[in-house]
C-alpha cells in the first residue's frame, strides 16, 4: 500500500486549550500519525490560534503539557512521539506553584 495509514486519536482538552476548540474532547483523523500531526492537523481546523498556544515557536517548546495514553512526550518522542489508531491524547495547560 503507498498510502498513508490515517489514525483516529481521541483528543482530551483542558483549561484555556479547551476554550479554544470549544469541546472537551474531540476525535481527529491524523494522516501524519505523531503528535507533531496532530497539532498540524488540529491548526487547521481550529487555526493559527491553537497552534500559537499549544507551540512556542521562536523557542521550540511546547506551551503546554501533551500525554499520550497517559505518559508524557517528554518521557517518549517529543512531538515525533507515534500515534496509532485509538491513541488518547491529552493537552493540558501547565500547573503553576507557589
Amino acid at each position: 500500500m503507498s498510502e498513508r495509514a490515517v489514525a483516529k486519536i481521541r483528543v482530551a482538552l483542558a483549561g484555556w486549550v479547551r476554550e479554544i476548540v470549544g469541546r472537551s474532547e474531540v476525535e481527529v483523523n491524523v494522516s501524519n500519525p505523531t503528535v507533531f500531526g496532530l497539532i498540524e492537523t488540529m491548526t487547521k481546523t481550529y487555526g493559527d490560534r491553537f497552534r500559537t498556544q499549544i507551540i512556542d515557536e521562536s523557542r521550540k517548546e511546547l506551551r503546554v503539557i501533551v500525554v499520550k495514553n497517559d505518559r508524557e512526550i517528554e518521557f517518549l518522542q517529543g512531538l515525533a512521539t507515534p500515534l496509532q489508531e485509538g491513541d488518547r491524547v491529552m493537552f493540558l495547560p501547565p500547573v503553576a506553584g507557589g
